[in-house]
């Protein structure tokens, strides 16, 4: 039987902290969300305004913003 090794134990993080340590691991992460956050409130103005060419160009930036997002994700994975 094996015996619970306690310098192996990890206390459960905060949210914050947790948050504060996963960015400084993966910095571009944060902006990529924001990128997206803001394509999604513009795409979302465009189609309460009634604006069908603005909407098409603001799902595009979301798509693009997406794909960034993942890149960074993948990118800091690795």
């Amino acid at each position: 039987m094996d015996e619970f090794d306690e310098s192996a134990y990890v206390p459960e993080e905060r949210f914050f902290a947790k948050l504060k340590r996963k960015s400084a691991e993966n910095p571009f992460m944060l902006g990529a969300l924001g990128l997206t956050l803001v394509a999604m409130g513009n795409m979302t103005r465009q189609l309460l305004k009634g604006d069908k060419t603005g909407f098409n160009h603001s799902q595009r930036y979301r798509v693009m913003a997406q794909i960034f997002a993942i890149g960074v994700f993948a990118g800091g994975m690795a």
